[in-house]
């Protein structure tokens, strides 16, 4: 049993929390009139069995269902295992492992299948515990360009976002904040991939490079691969399964390859958890980074207080919040000053303008997830965020 698996039931049980902060969500253009994805769905498991193999069987077919864009085709369990076979891959695009596990038994012939599969130009698409899968077999290792070392931190953090360009992170802006169960690998596998996301090292007391997720090429096929997905609440999450989608469409070939090669980490690290190197934007008439710091505590079960925080930039100083606009609120009741509201729509104006400000939501039902989008308005712009508070 690996460090700090006997922790791990406890953990499930807990409430999580999630924030991102981004500024509006560019456009994604998919040809009209093309096709649906084909995806092939694995969630077998001959080693640790995560309880939200389950979830991504349920997630992943209702996201192509919802979206129109692709139709799912699932290899459940290890006895299933036959259908991962060449004639079976020759009907998809890509084939995803989602929270897979062990040394799947796949004979010589499936795994020549799927090498010239990804190698013929098919797309690979892999979650968590995806690099906790076939050690006995290394060609599957570079294709995945990593394998699980151990998960030292099992908490709320920061991860940055290294490139919001690519279509699995457009819209999550400089970083976001996650209760997860984060990854460290056998080797970095930064200098053979390019990194989109890594965690915030300082966020859990630590340094050093940790990508958390990154594309890759094998042959003339696109790999994806996200090393997020341990708990539910990840999985029900919208900013999640916007990764997914995002991801599906690129190793589909339907979005433009981008950047795939290996990645150099940033030279000079930050001590804010929640900043990450990236050029500056132009927002209205002031170059700053988009983003907007938001910072949590949970007083109660089903309530967090969220602090909403003005960020500096290279070329402002003294920022500060002028409104905070609540777009839809999703089973949540939210209190801000003397406002309470349960509505879909209301908003704030701060006067005067204010370097911080607090609101608290609380949960309605108690089986059911909440979120609740909102806009902030500052010095620099309007920033779309959101706060998620899952079940349990």
């Amino acid at each position: 049993m690996r460090w700090g698996r006997s922790l791990l039931a406890a953990a499930m049980v807990l409430a999580w929390a999630m924030i991102w902060a981004h500024p509006a969500s560019p456009t994604v253009q998919v040809a009209e009139g093309a096709p649906a994805i084909r995806l092939l769905l694995v969630t077998a498991t001959a080693g640790f069995r995560h309880g939200t193999v389950e979830t991504a069987r349920s997630v992943v077919p209702a996201l192509g269902a919802a979206s129109g864009e692709f139709v799912t085709t699932i290899v459940a369990e290890v006895a299933d295992l036959g259908q991962l076979n060449a004639e079976t891959l020759r009907q998809h695009d890509v084939v995803m492992f989602a929270n897979t596990s062990g040394n799947l038994p796949l004979d010589d012939g499936q795994k020549a299948a799927l090498l010239q599969f990804m190698a013929s130009g098919g797309g690979f698409v892999g979650t968590h515990s995806a690099t906790d899968t076939l050690y006995d077999w290394p060609e599957y290792g570079q294709l995945i360009d990593a394998y699980f070392k151990e998960h030292p931190w099992t908490r709320e953090a920061a991860v940055n976002v290294e490139d919001g360009s690519h279509p699995a992170t457009q819209g999550l802006g400089w970083s976001f904040r996650i209760t997860e169960e984060f990854y460290t690998f056998r080797e970095n596998p930064r200098p053979n991939v390019h990194v989109l996301l890594t965690l915030d090292a300082a966020s859990v007391g630590s340094s050093g490079d940790y990508p958390l997720a990154w594309c890759s090429t094998y042959g003339s096929g696109r790999v994806y691969y996200n090393a997020l997905g341990h708990f539910e609440g990840t999985w029900q999450d919208v900013g999640f399964q916007q990764q997914l989608l995002g991801a599906i469409r690129w190793a589909a070939g339907r979005t433009p390859l981008g950047a795939c090669g290996g990645t150099t980490p940033p030279s000079t690290p930050t001590p804010q958890p929640t900043a990450t190197p990236a050029p500056t934007a132009t927002i209205g008439t002031c170059p700053v980074r988009p983003r907007v710091a938001l910072d949590l505590t949970r007083p109660a079960p089903g309530t967090l207080e969220v602090v909403v925080s003005a960020t500096d930039g290279p070329s402002i100083a003294g920022n500060l919040l002028r409104r905070i606009a609540f777009t839809r609120l999703a089973n949540a009741e939210v209190t801000m000053g003397s406002f309470i509201d349960r509505r879909a729509a209301f908003a704030v104006d701060l006067s005067p303008a204010a370097r911080t400000a607090r609101f608290t939501v609380e949960r309605l039902d108690a089986a059911r997830a909440v979120h609740v989008d909102l806009t902030v308005t500052d010095g620099c712009g309007t920033w779309n965020t959101f706060v998620g508070v899952g079940t349990g």
